[in-house]
């Protein structure tokens, strides 16, 4: 169904091709800002910086109406934390030395938790082909409202795994009993230290992802257009349903340049010889 409603887009850009009046066609490239959570910060996001470049079709149905197709490469990134918590009784059980039934009472003013704190930041690279139409409200101000479909081409998971464990860090257990020590760390590894790893992990996203888009651009008189963009997904990237959960977003600043003005400048005029 994804790669239909993708495939079906692609067609519908090129049979506008044909139809068009008038083509104006450009590079554009520019800088994302993607909005993440992070333990750092208490509150809110940051705004994770990332790269677009591509090239841009133009077609002018009128003076102020245009439709613009768009390919290019472009980053998007994710994280996301997650806490789980189990007891630390489950050590005592293993080596069943002591009935935890009869400690119940005595370890209630414990905190017996072990929590285990897992960070992830995904790093995704993405083929987009936007389809937006255009109103030229004045000489150097445009309106946009547009839909997206990308692919994604590559993926990389960085992954960070901590333990913590309360109860050893307020009576230091390990130090006074090193083989309650070996045991601990074969059960909690990330305990003394965080574990990181990084791993392609393309297959564990989908493959498509779709969405809206809306700017507003500026035009120069050198011909350079700055556009500031914002850009919403519609779809789950891990789930692969249509859902606000887990979707992408970004903030965008591109610069664009009209390749097609500047051949008109620089073409040679040849003058045809005349006779008689």
């Amino acid at each position: 169904m994804k790669k239909s409603i993708f495939l079906y887009l692609m067609g519908f850009l090129l049979s506008q091709v044909t139809r068009a009046q008038k083509t104006s066609y450009g590079l554009k490239a520019g800088l994302n800002l993607i909005p993440i959570e992070t333990p750092s910060v208490d509150y809110g996001k940051v705004l994770k910086p990332g790269l677009n470049a591509g090239i841009y079709f133009n077609y002018k149905f009128n003076k102020h109406l245009s439709l613009q197709p768009e390919l290019y490469y472009t980053y998007k990134t994710s994280s996301y934390s997650r806490t789980d918590t189990t007891s630390l009784l489950k050590i005592v059980q293993m080596l069943d030395v002591v009935n935890t039934d009869d400690l119940a009472g005595f370890l209630g003013y414990f905190d017996l938790n072990v929590y285990q704190r897992t960070e992830a930041r995904v790093n995704m690279n993405y083929i987009e082909l936007p389809l937006i139409l255009t109103y030229s409200a004045f000489n150097f101000l445009d309106l946009s409202l547009g839909v997206y479909g990308s692919y994604l081409v590559s993926a990389k998971s960085f992954i960070t795994y901590k333990e913590d464990i309360p109860l050893l860090d307020a009576t230091h257990l390990i130090d006074s009993f090193p083989q309650a020590g070996f045991v601990i760390q074969s059960l909690y590894p990330a305990y003394k230290e965080a574990q990181t790893s990084e791993m392609p992990s393309k297959n564990r996203f989908s493959s498509f992802d779709l969405g809206f888009t809306g700017n507003i651009s500026f035009k120069m008189e050198n011909d350079l257009c700055i556009s500031f963009r914002y850009t919403r997904g519609m779809w789950n990237y891990n789930e692969e349903t249509f859902s606000s959960k887990n979707a992408h977003s970004a903030y965008q600043i591109i610069l664009s340049y009209p390749l097609s003005n500047f051949y008109v400048r620089v073409k040679p005029k040849i003058n045809k010889p005349s006779f008689g």
